[in-house]
């Protein structure tokens, strides 16, 4: 799976966080989950970056200096942190959310991991659940990822079909958005990406569409795809968005 194009979570995804927990006592607090970015937490950046490693491997020094980009203007790490008044601190998840070219209120969702110790308890549930209140905190309107194989626990998020988006990345912070829609193949605020029969050639003309596939037998009738993108590996792609 791709780190930047893909999210990953597993578990229940009828499980809600709060009946997961209980406590003995009325007057004991219980467990709450909160995002932090990973730049106002800089204790954190070697056990982030190996919960990362853990699904996309790199190594550790490139880990840690790729999260360390994590900064207001965007990108941000958010870090999904469990606090109980018995037991320390613990890091649970973690997604990055960086800008889209040409769409303003628009943000992506990267990245995004559960520990695998923690799966099946409801936490990446909770970790776009809060993902998404900092982002509408921020003033954004509009979520959007992509996935491999987890288009369900998105859709039972609310999340829907589109088309893709190119994210700025750390690039927005000194790249013109001029610069980056058009290198980015997005046009007119959006979300398509370039045909690439429609791609000029170097002489300044057009590849001519190709043929028509021979009909296939009366007897044959071909599935019809879930989706029609693809990544470099050819591994098919659910690009979704969510209203916030």
């Amino acid at each position: 799976m791709s780190e930047s194009g893909t999210a990953l979570i597993q578990g229940d995804f009828n499980v809600d966080l709060s009946s997961q927990e209980s406590v003995e006592k009325t007057d004991v607090p219980a467990k709450k989950c909160r995002v932090t970015p990973i730049h106002l937490r800089p204790d954190l950046l070697l056990p982030c970056a190996d919960l990362v490693n853990s699904e996309w491997k790199r190594s550790r020094a490139a880990r840690v200096h790729s999260l360390q980009k994590s900064c207001p203007d965007f990108p941000v790490c958010l870090l999904l942190l469990l606090q109980s008044p018995r037991e320390a601190e613990r890091l649970l998840g973690h997604a990055r959310l960086s800008r889209v070219v040409g769409q303003d209120d628009s943000l992506l969702v990267e990245s995004v991991v559960v520990s695998e110790a923690e799966r099946g308890r409801g936490y990446g549930r909770t970790l776009m659940e809060e993902t998404e209140l900092y982002a509408r905190g921020r003033g954004f309107k509009r979520l959007c990822l992509s996935t491999h194989d987890k288009q369900r626990f998105y859709a039972h998020l609310g999340y829907t079909p589109s088309a893709p988006v190119q994210n700025a990345g750390a690039m927005a912070s000194f790249v013109p958005t001029e610069t980056l829609l058009r290198f980015s193949g997005v046009t007119n605020g959006g979300v398509g990406v370039q045909d690439q029969r429609d791609a000029p050639v170097r002489d300044g003309t057009s590849l001519p569409p190709p043929p028509p596939p021979p009909p296939p037998p009366l007897s044959f009738i071909p599935p019809r795809p879930e989706t029609p993108y693809r990544d470099v590996k050819g591994m098919s792609v659910f690009w979704m968005h969510k209203n916030l």
